[in-house]
């Protein structure tokens, strides 16, 4: 796997490790620009089977990010 070879995490890795963190969304960034569109789809889809709370973040998109206390 490519990004196990450059010391990068997959898309369904972040996924796991949010479930795993017990938050409440996962914003996946930092794609590579070499990802086709096709690509970037596919890995998304990978994380929401694992979190159904997955975004992919684009340059330029904005997020709300609620603070809570536990």
């Amino acid at each position: 796997d490519v990004a196990k070879l450059s010391g990068h995490s997959t898309s369904k890795d972040a996924a796991y490790i949010a479930q795993q963190a017990g938050v409440r969304e996962l914003i996946l960034t930092h794609i590579s620009a070499r990802t086709l569109p096709n690509e970037e789809v596919i890995a998304l889809q990978e994380a929401i089977e694992i979190f159904p709370h997955a975004q992919i973040a684009h340059d330029l998109d904005r997020f709300k990010i609620d603070y809570r206390e536990d």
